[in-house]
Order: structure tokens, then sequence, then C-alpha cells
């Protein structure tokens, strides 16, 4: 979600620069040479995302090939990922020049400042880089960028940015409605304990000491500009009710001003009230809302850092269904506390869910724990086993067809192979359930 802002501000500060999405490009053409696309692309700076760690090892791939092609561009990683590993990221890959650690606004552009007018990149804030005898240096952290300044939907800035709006967790199909991932925040109010982007964490990876949130007016504006680029659907990248009744009350107050006929998707990161969901339902054309159930048992939920009942979830899934809005809810099975019994109640906990008509269960699937979550960082308090430490073994797991090796954790009363198996056993259960007759089975 951030590259277009990034892409969008050197292009604002006068500087030639595009998106490619290599995955999407290979997609579209089956027969794409990847090795000679990126030989082809004649740049001078190459900026590559390694925020998510799923992708660890192809962002590697992608890096090296770069700085064989373009030995005398320079090759830069940024993203979350890249952030926590810099360090290991640069000792152990020659062909990486630099990590961008935080949020790269105000990096970005001094950057391509500096290399443009054949400067050392060296003291750039924000930069993790080599010295000029060999050792690592960081450079202080960035500034947290106002989110209010920056551009998330210059869509053309990317070739293929049509085909870029009907992709989901499968691929590119021309048949999934048009959306677009479209930030109104950064940071969180939480600390989910199974989460690396919770507000303690997001602290130590950025220096954003609150949620950085847009304003209503800008984000309405956005969805406006998304709606006449014929886009059927906004995803929102954080819970408006997340920051109160005044901001989302006015949010959407500002987008029914715009008269868009869009629909919207987003993540609930507690339960919604009935006024946040009549309110979402009058304001869009169709709503789904994701909730993280995360576990059948109350007392698990709550220890993971999810503070709602299953009386409250039930109630509000009934209301969310009285206003016609689509529900999906998800389940993270390997939480502390966790236990054989405790995952028994999952089935009827399932089958009681899809008695409605509108609420869909997404089948479970493994959990790999981000290597920086409370999890992780505390593994004795949490009673879990760590087995993913180091960036290798993320890139390892990146390229793995096994489940079992993307189950990066044990607690004390499950063990990998455990987790692995009801894993398996619960997807299976939930693929067999009767599917509701959803209006939109695929907006995300």
């Amino acid at each position: 979600m951030g590259v277009f802002s990034l892409a969008s501000l050197v292009k604002r500060s006068g500087f030639r620069t595009a998106v490619v999405n290599l995955a999407l490009e290979k997609e579209l053409d089956p027969n794409l040479n990847q090795a000679e696309r990126l030989k082809n692309l004649d740049s001078t700076i190459y900026a590559v995302d390694l925020h998510w760690f799923t992708y660890s090892a192809g962002a590697v791939e992608v890096s090296r090939k770069l700085k064989q092609y373009h030995p005398d561009s320079v090759v830069l990683v940024g993203g979350l990922t890249a952030t926590w590993y810099d360090v290991e990221i640069l000792r152990k890959y020659g062909f990486i020049d630099a990590v961008v650690r935080g949020e790269a606004e105000e990096v970005i552009v001094q950057l391509v400042e500096k290399w443009l007018s054949h400067q050392r990149l060296h003291g750039t804030r924000g930069l993790t880089y080599r010295d000029s005898d060999g050792s690592i240096k960081r450079a202080a952290m960035p500034k947290p960028a106002n989110m209010d300044e920056l551009d998330f939907v210059e869509l053309p800035l990317l070739k293929d940015w049509k085909a870029y709006t009907t992709v989901d967790i499968d691929g590119y199909s021309e048949c999934i409605p048009s959306g677009y991932w479209l930030p109104i925040a950064r940071g969180c109010r939480y600390n989910c304990i199974h989460c690396g982007g919770g507000s303690d964490v997001y602290y130590l990876l950025t220096g954003r000491e609150k949620m950085g949130v847009r304003s209503p007016e800008n984000v309405a504006k956005d969805i406006a500009r998304l709606s006449e680029k014929g886009l059927e659907v906004v995803k929102l990248s954080h819970d408006p009710e997340a920051m109160g009744v005044k901001y989302y009350s006015r949010l959407l107050e500002e987008v029914k001003k715009t008269g868009v006929d869009i629909s919207v998707y987003l993540e609930s990161f507690r339960v919604p009230s009935s006024d946040f969901a009549r309110k979402l339902a009058r304001t869009f054309a169709f709503c789904k809302i994701a909730i993280s159930a995360e576990s059948p048992s109350e007392n698990v939920r709550m220890s993971a850092g999810r503070h709602f009942t299953n009386s409250e979830l039930f109630k509000a899934i009934e209301k969310l269904e009285q206003y016609e809005v689509d529900v999906d809810v998800y389940f993270l099975i390997g939480l502390p506390g966790e236990t054989l019994e405790s995952l028994s109640l999952l089935e009827p906990f399932v089958r009681r869910l899809m008695t409605g008509k509108r609420t869909l269960v997404v089948p479970p699937f493994a959990y790999t724990i981000d290597p920086h979550c409370p999890m992780a960082l505390n593994p004795n308090r949490y009673g879990t086993r760590v087995f993913l430490r180091d960036f290798e073994d993320y890139a390892r797991v990146s390229l793995s067809d096994d489940q079992m090796d993307w189950i990066g954790h044990e607690t004390e009363y499950l063990h990998k192979d455990e987790i692995c198996r009801f894993v398996t056993d619960a997807k299976r259960f939930v693929l067999s359930m009767p599917m509701p007759k959803l209006r939109q089975t695929s907006i995300l």
C-alpha cells in the first residue's frame, strides 16, 4: 500500500519513476522472461519492496539480478521485514547497497537527490548502509510521514494498474470485483500478541509514537477518485471505528457527500457496534467486514488481545446481518493457552456461525509467527517455542510448499505437528460446510 505513495512523492519531486509488479506481469504473460524484464529496466535507483516476510526470497533474488544487470545503480530494500533484519541483510547480501528503515517517505527523496547529484548516501536518515571500511552503520530514524501530505491512489504509476485491481490472495482474475487497499492510517492502538504491527512494535520499527490517522476529508476524496477510475470496492487499511465515533461519523458523512457508488471491505479490530454498522451500510453500495475471532475460547482470545466475548461476537454478527452486511470470520490455530480440548469447540462454533445467511468462516491456514510480534520477542512470557528467528529462516520458508515449514512456533500445550494437523482438519471441516449466499464472495 505504501509503494504508490513513495513513487508519487518521487514524481512530485521532479524525478521520473515507475512501479513494477513482476509477479503480476508474469501472470498476465506466462511467457515473460522475468530476468530479461529486470535486465531491460533502466534506472539509476531500484527500490525493492521487502515489507512482508512471505516474499523474502523473491525480494533477495530480484535484488541480486538487478545488481548483476545494473552494477552502477543503487539497489535498496525497505519495509518492516527489511527494517527488522537490516544488519543481517547487508552482511549476507553484498548486492544490496542499503536498507531503508521505518516509514520511507522522508528517506526516499533524499536518496534520489543525493545519488543523482553524486553525493554519498551515508548519513541519510533512516538508512542502514556499509561504511567505506565495510562496517555496517545505522543513521538516525526518519520522521514518520504526515499522512495527509501523501498521495496513495496515483495508480497509473503502475503500467498494469487495472489488472492489479483484480488481484486477490490467489492471484489475478478478471472475475474478481476491482478493488484497492486504501491506507487511512499507520500504526495501531492495540498490541495483539501474535501481530508484528502492534503499537509497541510499530514504534520500535518506525519511531511513530502514536497512530497516524488521515483526515476524513482526504480519505473520502481518495474513495471518490477510486470510484472515478471505475473501481468497485475500496478496502480500508484500518478499522475506522478504532479511531472513535467522531472520526468514523465524519468519514462516512464525507463519503456520502461525494455520491460515490462503491462497496467497502474492512477488518474490524474488535466487533463492530450497531451504530457503526448501520452508518456504514447506509453509506456504501455493499459492505463486508472481517472479524478475527481467533479462537472459540474466550480466555485464549482475550489473552491474545481480542477483547470481546462470544456473546458480543454473535450479537454483533446478528446486527450486521440485519443491515445486510456480509461477514468473514477468521480463526488462528496455535495461540498460547489453546489446547486440543479448547480447539474441539471449533466445529460447533463454526456451525453456529455459518447458520447465518451472510456469515462465512474463512478456512484456517497455517500461522507463521511474525519475527517481531510479542509472542516471538517474549517467548517465555507466552509459553512459546520459536523456530524461525533469522532472515534466512523466513527466506527458506517463503519458498516452501510444505505447510509444516510455515508453522514457525509451538506452545506449551500444542506441538508443531499438532498445530499442523489441526489446521488441516479444521480447513477440511470448514470447506465441507454449506456456503452462505453472499453477494460478493471474492471481495478480498
